[in-house]
């Protein structure tokens, strides 16, 4: 009894939620050729496609890659590789989260060859109106579309839903920044000034 006490004290601990994130996740590295910055981005892409944030927009020319959204994985899916807290698994399995991530790869102010690499990951939490069922027949219809609203409107689920901004998730993008920098095979140094783009 006490082990599942102590249990349940670590699992509660580890479910706080995070902090929101007060800058941006960014690293700069240092590029000797043109060349390199093709490879890093092609390895942020890697990256990305290893987490299921499979690229959407690749703007090479202003340098920014973005990704599908794609639905969190619960407790239970062990199999998918994707680096949040234990906040994070917990919400994805109490209700619908996506999660999109946002590469830019882009050369710093000066004239060095320096470039600023910044992850940034937002997090939308699924919302649909809640279905009227007055009597246990209707309860059935649910899910369907003749069930009418608290408001009385009838009408698909798809209809009225949307996704709601929960902010971002700043552990995820840490760990895509640093895997990105270290399947590049470079160590960057973390730098907390907002650019033009942010």
């Amino acid at each position: 009894m006490l082990g599942l006490a102590l249990l349940l004290a670590v699992v509660i601990a580890g479910c706080q939620a995070p902090p929101p994130a007060e800058g941006p996740t960014m690293a700069r590295i240092s590029l000797a050729a043109p060349d390199e910055v093709d490879q890093l981005w092609a390895t942020a892409a890697d990256v990305l496609r290893a987490h299921n944030l499979w690229p959407d927009r690749q703007d090479r020319a202003a340098g920014v890659m973005t990704s599908f959204p794609d639905t969190s994985a619960s407790f239970f899916e062990f199999w998918r590789p994707l680096p949040t807290s234990a906040f994070g698994r917990a919400e994805a399995n109490l209700q619908t989260v996506r999660r999109k991530a946002e590469v830019r790869i882009e050369p710093a102010a000066d004239d060095s060859p320096d470039y600023n690499v910044s992850v940034r990951v937002d997090v939308s939490r699924y919302c649909s109106v809640e279905r009227q069922a007055t009597s246990s027949a209707s309860a059935f219809q649910i899910f369907g579309a003749k069930l009418p609203t608290v408001e009385g409107r009838t009408e698909s689920r798809q209809a009225s839903a949307y996704w709601l901004d929960l902010g971002r998730d700043e552990r995820m993008e840490s760990a895509l920044l640093d895997r990105i920098l270290n399947r590049y095979g470079i160590a960057g140094e973390r730098i907390a000034t907002v650019t033009d783009a942010e």
